[in-house]
């Protein structure tokens, strides 16, 4: 389906230039580029979702970590 959509110039001119980059069509990289903003949020939470380590503390509320305990965590 065609439509007329006014982008700012200096937008236009950053996608057409990506869309050269990898190859596709402007077309193709709007298309892209719709499809990803606008999934079902379902799908765009979960892929957003981040697993943080479970640390146990004597004192719930607060952690007694050392510096060393916290880079480990951290690799």
């Amino acid at each position: 389906m065609k439509t007329t959509v006014e982008i700012p110039e200096e937008l236009l001119q950053l996608a057409k230039a990506d869309a050269e980059r990898r190859g596709v069509t402007l077309t193709d990289l709007v298309t892209e580029a719709l499809s990803h903003e606008l999934r079902p949020a379902k799908i765009a939470q979960s892929a957003r979702r981040v697993k943080f380590p479970l640390i146990h503390s004597r004192t719930p509320g607060q952690l007694n970590l050392t510096n060393r305990q916290i880079e480990e965590l951290l690799d």
